[in-house]
């Protein structure tokens, strides 16, 4: 078939493109029909990997950042030690 009876029939099904556009799209599909299917990735994986990535860096920062405050202090949750560590003085 010629390219442009596919593109009439096209037209007559309600798709709207031009020859060129007809054109272009079968020269993608013959590409990635000849790539392997572990090299081709959607653009929406590309993005969410873009985005994954993006957000990793975002929260490396942030611990960086809290790190960097001061490094002296220890994170820590309730640190009990008892009574004994109590001083007289502590208690006046």
């Amino acid at each position: 078939m010629r390219q442009e009876v596919i593109l009439a029939e096209l037209k007559a099904k309600g798709y709207k493109t031009t020859l060129k556009g007809f054109r272009n799209l079968l020269y993608r599909a013959r590409i990635r029909a000849a790539q392997n299917p572990e090299e081709f990735q959607t653009k929406v994986e590309q993005k969410n990997e873009k985005e994954d990535a993006q957000s990793l860096a975002k929260k490396s920062e942030n611990k960086k950042e809290e790190v960097s405050k001061n490094p002296l202090k220890k994170k820590a949750g309730f640190d009990f030690k008892g009574t004994n560590s109590f001083d007289e003085s502590d208690l006046i």
